[in-house]
């Protein structure tokens, strides 16, 4: 679902913006949310499984075939929009540091809207399904949304949807703080519940 979203809203214009690759990486104790750059965006277009020195890992970083999953279907797009030394805004590699391996992606889906709401969406590497990074990277994400870290406009609110019986995807934002909202429907993946949560920690109306 996440790859797709992302497709409908470059078709429909809401492009992704272009930072420094140095800007915003995001750490905690056992990961790290690397800034998604043209380096690594064109690396992996030309090979299925490399390694990529990254400041701030002691190691190459070593991607694998599994990575980035259907996200792999955008980076054609990222690729063009990209030059240099640059980042896709709010996009990130999830990398296991002691693993020095990136494990999944995480990110924003499209623009900050007028409310200062945002949507954000993730996917890891299904080798790596249970080991509790898809909650940890969220978490991450959500503190850096909100403390500006991650973007430089103030957000409000950070939304989600989840498939209805993704109940996997629904218990990484609920060890977040995110609560339901409500329902919401296309016609690819169905039935989805939509969730959010408030910078002051209250329900979304």
């Amino acid at each position: 679902m996440w790859s797709r979203v992302i497709s409908q809203r470059l078709r429909h214009g809401s492009g992704f913006g272009r930072i420094p690759c140095w800007i915003v990486t995001l750490s905690s104790h056992s990961i790290k949310l690397v800034p998604l750059t043209a380096k690594i965006i064109r690396r992996r277009l030309k090979q299925a499984e490399f390694s990529i020195d990254i400041i701030g890992i002691d190691r190459p970083v070593r991607f694998g075939s599994e990575w980035p999953g259907d996200l792999l279907g955008m980076f054609p797009v990222f690729a063009s929009a990209l030059s240099g030394n640059e980042a896709v805004l709010g996009q990130y590699v999830v990398v296991d540091v002691e693993r020095s391996l990136a494990v999944g992606a995480v990110g924003i889906l499209g623009e900050v809207t007028s409310a200062r709401s945002v949507e954000i969406g993730y996917g890891m590497n299904r080798s790596e399904y249970g080991r509790g990074y898809a909650a940890a990277a969220v978490g991450l994400l959500v503190r850096g949304l909100l403390e500006r870290r991650a973007l430089p406009t103030r957000i409000a609110e950070v939304t989600a949807r989840t498939a209805v019986h993704n109940v996997a995807s629904a218990r990484v934002l609920e060890k977040n703080g995110f609560v339901r909202t409500g329902t919401d429907h296309n016609d690819e993946d169905g039935e989805l519940v939509t969730w959010a949560l408030q910078r002051d920690g209250g329900q979304s109306r």
